[in-house]
C-alpha cells in the first residue's frame, strides 16, 4: 500500500485474513521481473490491435465472446428475471463468437485442464469434502446461480438473500469473467509455450490468450468486459496503479502481463527461448492471481462493519 491507502485497523480475524491474502499475493508476485518488449513483429495485414497487443493472427472472433457476457449481463438486469434463461442459453450454446468451423464458441465450453498448473488446483479443490459439498467447478457455480436451484453452490432458490436477482447476477458474471474465461485465457498461454516447445507454430495461440483476456471492446482503460478490467479496478484502493501503460490503462498488473504478452510473441520467433518464456510465464501466472486476491480483501474490508 502506499502510506495514503493504508485501511484503519480491522478486527483480528480480518486482520490476519489481509495478512495472509497479502502473503500469498508476495509470494505469487517474487518471481517477476519487467518484460522490454519493444516493437513486434507481426505478419502483415493478419494481426489486430487488442487492447495494446498487436496479434499476429486476427484473433477478434476469439475476442467476441466477452460479448456474450455482455450480453448475459444485460438479460439479467432485466425486471423480475424475465432474461434470466436467455441468459443460461447464452452461456451454454453460445451467441457471438465463432469458431472456423462457423459453430459457436461458447463459455460453458472452456472447460479446467487438469493437466495445467491452475487447472491442477482446481481439480485437488473439487475434490475437498466441506459440509457435504464436493466436486466444485466455476462452470457448476455459475449454472446454479443462472437456475436459480439450491445445492452445493448456494441456495439460489430459498435463500433470504442469496435467491435474490442482484446476488445471483453477480455470482453468475464475476465467475465467468474471472474463473470460467480467465482460466480458459491462461490455457492458452499454457497451449502456447507446449507448441513451441515441440517446434510447432504457436502464434495463434498466445494470439488467444490475450483475445479472451482483454476482449472485444477493451481499449485498455477497463472498457471492456474480460478478465482485463479487474486488476485496473482494484488498482486505486491498492495503490497499484498510477501507471503510464502504452494501451491507456493504469494497473501494473496489465502493465507486466501485456509486456510479458510482447516479450513472448518475440522470443517465440526463434528457438530456444524456453528458459526465458518459461520465467515470463510464471510471472504472469502470479499476476492473475493478485486482482482475485485484491478483490477479496477488499471486500471484505467493506463489509466490515468496524472498518
Amino acid at each position: 500500500f502506499k502510506s495514503t491507502d493504508r485501511m484503519p485497523p480491522l478486527p483480528s480475524m480480518r486482520k490476519a485474513i489481509v495478512r495472509g491474502a497479502l502473503l500469498v499475493a508476495a509470494l505469487s508476485v517474487v518471481s517477476c521481473e519487467e518484460a522490454d518488449a519493444g516493437t513486434t513483429t507481426t505478419t502483415a495485414n493478419a494481426g489486430k490491435n487488442i487492447a495494446g497487443f498487436t496479434t499476429t493472427n486476427d484473433a477478434t472472433e476469439y475476442a467476441k465472446i466477452t460479448i456474450d457476457i455482455k450480453d448475459i449481463e444485460t438479460e439479467m438486469k432485466k425486471d423480475n428475471m424475465a432474461g434470466y434463461p436467455e441468459a443460461m442459453k447464452i452461456f451454454r450454446e453460445g451467441k457471438n463468437s465463432k469458431k472456423s468451423d462457423g459453430s459457436l464458441r461458447t463459455l460453458e465450453g472452456m472447460g479446467i485442464k487438469k493437466e495445467e498448473p491452475f487447472g491442477k488446483l482446481y481439480d485437488v479443490y473439487s475434490q475437498v469434502v466441506a459440509d457435504g459439498r464436493i466436486g466444485y467447478t466455476p462452470h457448476g457455480s455459475v449454472l446454479a446461480a443462472l437456475n436459480g436451484t439450491d445445492g452445493v453452490y448456494g441456495k439460489y432458490a430459498t435463500g433470504s438473500i442469496s435467491n435474490k436477482p442482484d446476488f445471483r447476477s453477480q455470482v453468475a458474471k464475476k465467475t465467468i469473467k474471472f474463473q470460467v474465461l480467465q482460466l480458459y485465457a491462461l490455457h492458452e498461454i499454457e497451449s502456447a509455450f507446449g507448441k513451441y516447445k515441440k517446434d510447432e507454430s504457436a502464434t495463434l495461440a498466445l494470439d488467444e490468450w490475450w483475445a479472451f483476456y482483454a476482449g472485444e471492446g477493451e481499449t485498455g482503460t477497463a472498457s471492456g468486459t474480460g478478465p482485463y478490467i479487474l486488476p485496473e479496478k482494484r488498482s486505486a484502493f491498492f495503490g497499484t496503479g498510477g501507471r503510464t501503460v502504452s494501451n491507456g490503462g493504469v494497473s501494473r498488473v496489465n502493465q507486466l502481463l501485456l509486456a510479458g504478452t510482447k516479450e513472448i510473441q518475440t522470443l517465440m520467433l526463434v528457438k530456444g527461448n524456453d528458459a526465458k518464456i518459461d520465467n515470463i510465464i510464471k510471472c504472469m501466472r502470479a499476476q492473475l492471481k493478485v486482482g482475485l486476491i485484491q478483490g477479496c480483501i477488499q471486500y471484505v474490508y467493506k463489509t466490515d462493519k468496524d472498518s
